[in-house]
């Protein structure tokens, strides 16, 4: 929902914190101060409820709940320092196995899926350019047709 790339989840210079994501008027809202090709121009996205029983709000909602206040990484392990990218790889790779699902994934994979389901939800290429943050219109490369639902 947020088109989070690996190294904004993971222990990287772009890492998101806690204190830059935030609940107000029942969504979402990530402040990204630092993001591949950012060049020192942050940008803000709220991200809205969906209603269904995977909404990332109310699964966000619970996990801040769980996770308390404080500062550092949104994603830590239990000693405060980031989930690294080969940790992030090895959970996703579980999932991807344990959901049956054949063919080629890489973590990755979530912000092709997350460009695929905005087009096919038809968002224009801008809001799809800014909701990921891209630069240019390369999300257009990640476009998979047929969306398959899980």
């Amino acid at each position: 929902a947020a088109y989070l790339r690996p190294g904004e989840i993971t222990g990287s210079t772009h890492n998101l914190c806690l204190q830059n994501v935030s609940m107000k008027d029942g969504c979402i809202v990530i402040k990204f101060s630092s993001f591949k090709h950012s060049v020192g121009h942050p940008f803000t996205l709220k991200v809205r409820p969906t209603g269904m029983s995977t909404c990332p709000v109310k699964l966000l909602a619970r996990f801040l709940d769980i996770r308390r206040g404080g500062v550092g990484p949104l994603f830590s392990k239990l000693n405060g320092l980031p989930v690294s990218y080969t940790e992030y790889a090895a959970v996703f790779r579980k999932v991807i196995a344990a959901l049956g699902l054949q063919g080629k994934y890489s973590p990755h994979s979530m912000r092709i899926g997350a460009a695929t389901y905005a087009a096919a939800a038809g968002y224009t290429d801008a809001q799809i350019r800014a909701f990921g943050r891209w630069k240019s219109s390369a999300f257009k490369s990640y476009l998979r047709f047929p969306i398959v639902q899980v």
